[in-house]
């Protein structure tokens, strides 16, 4: 998936993707067990073993801002 988010509504924390930034999927929902404030998110591309073409990862749009097309 291109989205990824993960947010909190109504003391329920959600996984969602999106190929889009409009039309969201669940992958998983649970109750919210900490504030969202004393979470740290740290996000991270790579691969477990050497490998001779190992492609790229980008992060783009990662500042914690709701994007307009987000729930």
């Amino acid at each position: 998936m291109r989205w990824w988010q993960i947010r909190e509504a109504a003391g329920r924390t959600y996984w969602q993707t999106s190929p889009d930034a409009v039309s969201w999927q669940t992958i998983f929902v649970e109750p919210t067990r900490l504030p969202f404030d004393a979470i740290f998110v740290t996000i991270a591309g790579g691969s477990e073993a050497p490998t001779m073409t190992p492609g790229l990862a980008r992060f783009d749009n990662f500042n914690g801002e709701a994007n307009a097309g987000c729930p």
